[in-house]
């Protein structure tokens, strides 16, 4: 099934960039496996093919080293597969504010999809995740929760914030500016009313769904 862990180039890797999944995830072959013939008819169509494999978890980890991604504030993979890398770089750099993959190939988007959703029914050692946006087959988003995402004594009208909705977003090109005042909130401060910067105002938002500004960190595909 997975002859490489028995090579000497991925002990050398992983001797110096340990990783282990926590949560099921899907396997190499898994990620081959469903790439269907369209795929392949539309990627060949195009000039591409669809037969490279993963980068393996150690190998991902010395890339992003010698990227120093622990000095940057992004992520972008164009061609995730099925979206491990993209997850192992927003778990493994908390500095990465925006983390984000994107795979033409709807058999290996799916199965991004699907180890996505593992992560957020299972976390990650000890911290919890949850989904800001979503429609299945075409786009997902999740948020981590932080223990400081809202002051102790909750938000105030007036303040600034950043306000998910999980209802906003219908259509995978839009790209939704979540950044709100506080307009409104509930006398038990578990729900809040905001104004969006592009003027429109939704009612009753959770708190969980509410951060302030930079403490969001988001991963999307």
């Amino acid at each position: 099934e997975m002859p490489y862990i028995d090579s000497p180039g991925f002990q050398r890797q992983w001797s110096s960039f340990p990783w282990k999944w926590d949560f099921p995830v899907s396997t190499v072959r898994q990620g081959h496996q469903v790439v269907g013939d369209k795929d392949k008819s539309e990627a060949a169509n195009q000039g591409a093919k669809l037969t490279f494999g993963e980068v393996l978890d150690a190998g991902v980890g010395r890339m992003l080293h010698n990227l120093e991604a622990a000095n940057k504030r992004k992520f972008h993979d164009l061609g995730m597969g099925p979206g491990k890398m993209v997850i192992q770089t927003y778990l493994q750099y908390f500095n990465l504010k925006v983390c984000m993959g994107v795979e033409l190939a709807k058999g290996r988007y799916d199965l991004a999809e699907k180890n996505v959703w593992m992560l957020l029914k299972h976390g990650w050692r000890g911290r919890k995740f949850l989904s800001v946006e979503f429609k299945k087959g075409e786009f997902m988003k999740i948020v981590e929760v932080v223990s400081d995402q809202a002051p102790s004594d909750g938000f105030e009208i007036g303040n600034r914030v950043v306000a998910f909705s999980p209802p906003l977003k219908t259509n995978k090109m839009d790209v939704l500016n979540y950044n709100a005042i506080i307009t409104g909130r509930s006398e038990d401060k578990k729900s809040y009313n905001v104004q969006y910067d592009n003027g429109k105002i939704v009612s009753n938002i959770q708190n969980k769904y509410i951060f302030t500004p930079g403490r969001e960190r988001t991963l999307e595909i």
